[in-house]
Parts: C-alpha cells; sequence; structure tokens
C-alpha cells in the first residue's frame, strides 16, 4: 500500500509514536510527502517545516520504508492536481491533514479522479476519531432505482440487502447489483457481518 501525506509543522498525524502509520492496518510498502514552504514564510516556520521533514525522514529510514519528499508551489493548484494524480497508484492510502489547506484540497481533488485506485482519505483531528472523506466524484448521475435506494437509506442508520428489497419489491440479486454500483461511486458502504452485508450511506 503506498501512504501519501501532506505534512507542515507537524508529523504526528503521520506516524504516532510506536511508528505505525495513522489510519492503516496493512503493511506500507512506500510514501510520498507533500509539503510547501511560502516564499514570504517567516525563518521560523522554514525551520520547522525543514525539522518536521527531518523528523519524517529518520523515521521512516528506520522503518525501511521508501519514501520521497515532494515540495510544491501551494498556489499552483491545478498543476498539483496533475502531478498528484501521477502518484495516487492502486491501493494508494491519502493522509491530507497537514500543511497548507489549498494542498490539501488538491491532493484531495485528485484523489476523486483517481477514485478507483484510493483506498481511504482521512482527516486526522488534534481530538476524537479518524474522518473518512467520502470520494464523490462530481460528475456522478443516478438512475431512478439507485435514487430509491439512497431515500430509504436517508431513512435509517443502515439497512440489510434483504430488507432493501422487500421495502422497494425487487430481488435481492437486483438490489446486490444497483448496491455494488452505488458503492463504486462512492455513495454508500458495505460493512459485512458474517453472510449479512449491512449497508450505510457515505453521505
Amino acid at each position: 500500500m503506498r501512504y501519501i501525506a501532506t505534512f507542515g509543522f507537524h508529523a504526528n498525524h503521520i506516524l504516532d509514536s510506536d511508528l505505525n502509520f495513522i489510519g492503516v492496518h496493512e503493511k506500507v510498502s512506500d510514501a510520498i510527502l507533500i509539503y510547501s514552504i511560502d516564499e514570504d514564510a517567516s525563518h521560523e516556520e522554514k525551520r520547522r517545516i525543514e525539522n518536521t521533514k527531518e523528523e519524517l525522514k529518520s523515521k521512516l529510514e528506520i522503518l525501511e520504508i521508501p519514501h520521497l519528499f515532494i515540495k510544491v508551489d501551494p498556489y499552483k493548484f491545478n498543476e498539483n492536481v496533475k502531478r498528484f494524480r501521477k502518484y495516487i497508484v492502486p491501493k494508494t492510502f491519502i493522509n491530507l491533514t497537514g500543511g497548507k489547506r489549498i494542498v490539501g484540497y488538491a491532493l484531495f481533488y485528485a484523489s476523486v479522479l483517481e477514485k478507483d485506485n484510493v483506498e481511504k482519505v482521512i482527516y486526522v483531528p488534534k481530538m476524537g476519531e479518524i474522518i473518512e472523506l467520502p470520494l464523490v466524484s462530481p460528475d456522478v448521475t443516478l438512475t431512478p432505482f439507485e435514487g430509491q435506494i439512497l431515500k430509504l437509506l436517508d431513512k435509517r442508520e443502515y439497512m440489510y440487502v434483504s430488507e432493501i428489497a422487500r421495502e422497494l419489491g425487487r430481488s435481492i440479486s437486483t438490489v446486490s447489483e444497483y448496491i455494488s454500483k452505488l458503492e463504486k461511486k462512492g455513495l454508500i458502504r458495505k460493512i459485512y457481518e458474517g453472510r449479512k452485508r449491512r449497508i450505510e450511506r457515505v453521505i
């Protein structure tokens, strides 16, 4: 799994005190760390970012994880989106917590455009649980039946496939087919509970 993260003054949203990558439970094969330094940044700001870079470099070397640091101009948004898309390979995990927001926005937009290759996009708050950001393409379209399924899920926290089929008067196989399409569009998630599948809306 590739781990792509943005950073600024801190590194604790990427690696915890035990040198585990935040948010993932699989082995990380390589890491790409993205940062920016404004031209008018103070000496202290530049020093802090460089210190974070050195901290990450040292920890990744201990872990023997191949890594690449990418310094970008934060305000070249379109250029950054194009560049970031090239780094998003199959099974890529995105952490856009640190650094300048505009860089995180560019990385998120690249993730939406390459969503078939993205495992997950997260934001790590200072307090509370990790936030997973849904990847919904801006040009997503729905069939009437997909709309019915989403409307039904609006009323409840979750439903099982068999319940949706019963409510809408369709076969389980038909509902399962449309559920898979909605999952690919990033609108719902399937949670397996033994042989049952629990369906939840993402947004």
